[in-house]
Order: structure tokens, then C-alpha cells, then sequence
């Protein structure tokens, strides 16, 4: 692409001779990429071999868009196009369709935001605002703050000094008012702007910092306006607060409260009983002889609270000689504990190539579980349904509840 310069012709005619010369080679043959990377002035697609990014309808200028979009295969050129930025030649690379919606949306929504039409709503709402809490402004205090600022920025710290100092009252609504100071402590922290005339920076930073206090007064006002967002609001509120205070007192108390789920567990054994026998213990898995050996020496001498711990740190180290699983099984679910716990006739285990060893330590159970971990669901779920039958126990007498029967039977026929 070859800039040109608005009035004069000579270096017109010399960039339109230019663009001529490099159509003239890319036909020839030349290597577009290459030509574009060497001649290109716009230096931020030159480094990238004159390529540019995707791009749509309405991103380019109409000359080098028109021109673009007629050319029909890829690989194909435009022939020189002029545009109010120069001279280019256009080279097809690719093409791709409308994307789905769920792909366009974002930028879809983007655009929507930026057009002037999207605000009309919420202007229309302001305006309303202003009127039902009767906003005044003072112009007095806004031409001062205006007259300070001729000469200066917003950012600038004299300025904010000799601005902060202003406290007359800048505009009022719902009885409530709001001061010069006020309004600079407000741009202080926002005060980009593209304007550059005091008066239009201020007015434009005024209407920010009203529309801003408008809107935050209007969210403190919508229970006392709208019946039916406070009933809602209430019910979140009523809904947040039993669903806390139902946690600390049921839910969360039972997962936690190990000695209560113990007890529990202890008074109610009677009601877990297994259709199928358990085994309760550990398969151990070892890479050699020597850590098989280490390995049963360990569980022989350890508690059964401290056997995972104790393999775990006492004979693994960067390498992994051991691997240890847990648990509660019935017929079926492990190989090894069919082999070598239930000790099953018809059973089949292979060890793994990886860790031939195997042993198997722990204890069979019959019909009930030996304590409330190995049922730790049901018996968290029946404790947690004994703590809310409790606790609404307590509840009831408490606080009474007297029901009106004649009201009630009214309800009911209605």
C-alpha cells in the first residue's frame, strides 16, 4: 500500500506508478508476501507479510471493501484500488461464512452497546427518575467548577486542590443533596474524557455522576415501590437465612459432629444389615520381594488406623515400591479381595507386571458393618434427618403454634 498526499500530484503520480509496477510483478509472479513485507507503509501488516486479520462487512474503508469483497477465488488479486488511505492491492487468502449465532453473539452485543439506539431506554428511564424525585441542578455551581478547570485537565492536582475546596451545593433530588466536592471527588477517580472544552467536560462528567447517584438511590427504592420485588426479595432473604440457619443446626453439624455420628451409629446398629458379606481391609500391591516383605512386617505391627500412613512413608520414596487401596467391598468388586479375602473357589486374580506382589489384610464382615464409616452415607443421612427432628422439637416448644381452625376451614372451602 502506497500513502498519498492530498494536494500534491507529484507524489500521487509517483505512488500510483509504484502500485502499478508491484501489480505488475505479483502477475509476473513475484512473491506477494515477500513484496508486501519489502514496499508495504503500513508497517503493521508489512511484518506480517501484508497479511491482515478476519474482517466483516463494515470494519474497512468502502473503497478497499467493495474491491475485497468482488473478488471470488482464492489466491486471486484486485486490481490497484484507491482509498482515502492510499494505494492497495488486495489479495484473497481465505474465506469463511456467517458463523453460528452462538459464535457472533458476543460481538453481536458489542456493537449493540455502542449504538446510540441502545441507550434510549435507559435515557428514557433517567429522565423519568429526575422528574418523580424533582432533580434540580445549580448552573452557578457548574460554570465555577467549569471556569477552574479552562487551562487545566481533570487529573491535574491543582485543579482537584482548588476544586475541593468548592462546597456549594451542585444539584439536588429526593431531598437529598450533593455538593461541588462531592462531584469532584467522583471524577478524581473517573476522569477519562475525549472532550477537550471545560464546560463539555464537566457536563459530560455531571451527567455520568448524576445519572450514576440516580440509578443507586432508585436500587434503595425498589422494595418500597414494587409489592411484588420486596415479596420476592423477602422470600430470598427468608429462603438464605433457613437455608444457613438449617446447616449449622442439621446438615453441617451431622457431617462434622464424628462423635454424634459414633453414638448414633452405636443406638441404631440394628437397621444396617447387609444383604451380602463385606470384606473391610486393604489390598497391598508391591514392586518386589523385599518391600512385599517390609510391607507385611509393617501391617503385622501396626494399627489399623496408621497401616495407610506407615506403607506410604516408610517404604515409598521417589520411587513408588508400594500402592495401597482401601476399603469396604462385596463378591465382585475387587479381584484380589475375591482371592484372597472372601477366598472364593472360582475367583481369578493376576497381579500386574508393574507390582507382582500381592497380599490382602482385614476382616470379613457378615451382616452388619463393623463401625458408622463403613456406612458413613446412610447413617450421615438418617443423623441428619434425627438432629432435624430434634431441632424442630425444640423449636415447638419454643414457640407454639396455634392454628385458627375457622380461619383454616375457611381457606380450605375457598
Amino acid at each position: 500500500m502506497r500513502f498519498t498526499t492530498q494536494g500534491n500530484a507529484e507524489k500521487n503520480n509517483a505512488a500510483k506508478a509504484k502500485i502499478d509496477s508491484l501489480y505488475q510483478r505479483v502477475l509476473a509472479g513475484d512473491d506477494f508476501a515477500k513484496l508486501a513485507a519489502e514496499f508495504s507503509e503500513d508497517r503493521a501488516s508489512a511484518t506480517k507479510n501484508g497479511e491482515l486479520p478476519w474482517f466483516g462487512t463494515g470494519r474497512m474503508v468502502p473503497e478497499f471493501e467493495t474491491a475485497a469483497f468482488e473478488i471470488k477465488n482464492i489466491g486471486d488479486l484486485s486490481r490497484p484500488v484507491q482509498s482515502a488511505y492510499g494505494w492497495h492491492i488486495i489479495k484473497l487468502l481465505d474465506r469463511k461464512g456467517l458463523g453460528s449465532f452462538e459464535s457472533v453473539k458476543a460481538d453481536i452485543e458489542r456493537k449493540a452497546k455502542r449504538d446510540e439506539r441502545a441507550n434510549f431506554g435507559q435515557q428514557a428511564f433517567l429522565a423519568k427518575l429526575k422528574d418523580e424525585y424533582k432533580y434540580t441542578e445549580n448552573v452557578e455551581s457548574v460554570k465555577e467548577i467549569a471556569k477552574l478547570l479552562e487551562g487545566k485537565t481533570l487529573v491535574d492536582s491543582v485543579f482537584q486542590a482548588e476544586a475541593s475546596q468548592l462546597n456549594k451545593t451542585l444539584f439536588m433530588f429526593a431531598n437529598k443533596s450533593y455538593s461541588q466536592a462531592d462531584f469532584v471527588a467522583y471524577v478524581k477517580n473517573n476522569g477519562y474524557t475525549d472532550q477537550t472544552v471545560a464546560s463539555e467536560i464537566v457536563n459530560e462528567k455531571l451527567k455520568q455522576f448524576v445519572n450514576k447517584e440516580l440509578l443507586a438511590y432508585e436500587d434503595t427504592q425498589l422494595e418500597k415501590k414494587y409489592d411484588d420485588f420486596r415479596f420476592l426479595m423477602n422470600e430470598y432473604h427468608d429462603g438464605i437465612l433457613l437455608f444457613e440457619v438449617s446447616n449449622n443446626e442439621v446438615w453441617d453439624k451431622a457431617s462434622k459432629d464424628t462423635e454424634g455420628l459414633a453414638n448414633y451409629f452405636a443406638s441404631h446398629k440394628a437397621d444396617y444389615v447387609w444383604e451380602k458379606p463385606h470384606f473391610k481391609g486393604w489390598v497391598v500391591s508391591c514392586k518386589d520381594k523385599d518391600s512385599f516383605k517390609a510391607a507385611k512386617a509393617i501391617v503385622k505391627k501396626s494399627h489399623n488406623d496408621s497401616i495407610d500412613k506407615y506403607l506410604r512413608t516408610r517404604l515409598n520414596d521417589s520411587i513408588q515400591y508400594v500402592k495401597v487401596e482401601k476399603g469396604v467391598y462385596v463378591p465382585g468388586d475387587n479381584k484380589a479381595i475375591d482371592k484372597f479375602g472372601f477366598k472364593l473357589k472360582k475367583a481369578t486374580f493376576e497381579p500386574t507386571a508393574e507390582y507382582p506382589y500381592v497380599f490382602v489384610v482385614g476382616k470379613n464382615l457378615k451382616n452388619h458393618p463393623e463401625d458408622y464409616t463403613d456406612v458413613r452415607g446412610l447413617v450421615t443421612a438418617d443423623y441428619q434427618e434425627y438432629l432435624e427432628k430434634e431441632w424442630i422439637a425444640k423449636l415447638r416448644a419454643k414457640f407454639p403454634v396455634v392454628v385458627d381452625k375457622k380461619v383454616l376451614e375457611k381457606i380450605k372451602t375457598n
